[in-house]
């Protein structure tokens, strides 16, 4: 029973880390860089708030490696 115990815990926690960083990446980063009628305005967000932007693709791989 304890090791239930602990998967469950375990799954719980990957989840409390996976949707966050989902809805980081799949419903903030796109609103606040994509402009779909221009790239140019695009590559100006993202060289703009570069940090942001690699933070962005590091909380991605993060989700797509839990999930």
């Amino acid at each position: 029973m304890a090791s239930q115990q602990k998967l469950a815990r375990l799954t719980g926690f990957i989840y409390l880390v996976v949707v966050p960083t989902g809805f980081f990446t799949l419903g903030y980063l796109p609103t606040s860089f994509i402009n779909w009628k221009d790239a140019g305005v695009t590559a100006q967000n993202i060289k703009e708030a570069e940090l942001l932007f690699r933070f962005g693709i590091a909380c991605t791989v993060i989700c797509y490696l839990l999930f």
